[in-house]
């Protein structure tokens, strides 16, 4: 599972990066806000 979306939420894009174990959530500016470890 290794894809990048982006959502358009109420405090302007985010984007959400998959690797295979790792969840990375980036704000506005590209800052990764979150880096959430998925468990396989």
């Amino acid at each position: 599972m290794e894809d990048t979306v982006k959502l358009l939420g109420d405090d302007g894009m985010l984007g959400m990066e998959f690797k295979k174990r790792k969840i990375r959530v980036y704000n506005t500016e590209g800052d990764v806000m979150e880096l959430l470890s998925t468990r396989v």
